[in-house]
């Protein structure tokens, strides 16, 4: 079993021991990752997971295991949508 996979695997239970569910997100330390890792990802049942580069949703390929981190804007939800869309 590999270091990351182990690191993961302890992560994801506590997480489910704290709130009684797995988690489906994962947000990647210090925000980078391999092709590796996203794999690993998919493989413990995670559906997506975000690193800390920022950059624009429309830029976004197929990958669910490499979304960008973005802050919320300052102003509340409609500039929120309006980010997204």
């Amino acid at each position: 079993e590999t270091t990351a996979r182990r690191e993961i695997l302890g992560s994801q239970r506590f997480c489910a021991e704290l709130t009684g569910r797995s988690p489906v997100g994962f947000a990647y330390p210090f925000g980078t990752s391999t092709a590796a890792t996203r794999r690993l990802l998919g493989e413990l049942g995670f559906q997506w997971a975000c690193s800390t580069r920022s950059r624009s949703f429309r830029a976004l390929g197929p990958d669910l295991f490499d979304l960008p981190r973005r802050l919320p804007p300052s102003g509340g939800g409609d500039k929120l949508l309006a980010m997204l869309a």
